[in-house]
């Protein structure tokens, strides 16, 4: 059996969030998790709006370009400025922005 998390894994995650106060920020782009293979991992995103989203690597988000999915963490790139989506209590803040090229 395989470690890498599963869609099903992905949504128990974001179902034992939503219930937690204070740990998605509602104005902002939010993972909510990683799923999948280690060579397709997909992620779900909240977005400011509350739309869900499926996304991979390669995938455009408003004007950020889905850089990279991990486990537990989304590289954007926007204008090529680069920033983390973490999940939260993974180790540091759920959206941290890294600059870069």
């Amino acid at each position: 059996m395989s470690d890498t998390p599963t869609l099903n894994d992905a949504a128990n995650t974001a179902a034992r969030l939503a219930t937690r106060e204070a740990v998605l920020p509602m104005r902002a782009l939010s993972l909510l998790g990683t799923f999948g293979t280690a060579d397709a991992l997909q992620a779900l995103l909240r977005t400011p709006r509350g739309n869900i989203l499926r996304v991979h690597a390669g995938d455009t988000v408003g004007a950020d370009r889905i850089a990279a999915v991990e486990s537990g963490l989304v590289v954007l790139e926007r204008q090529g400025k680069t920033r983390v989506l973490r999940m939260p209590g993974a180790g540091g803040a759920s959206n941290s922005g890294a600059g870069g090229s």
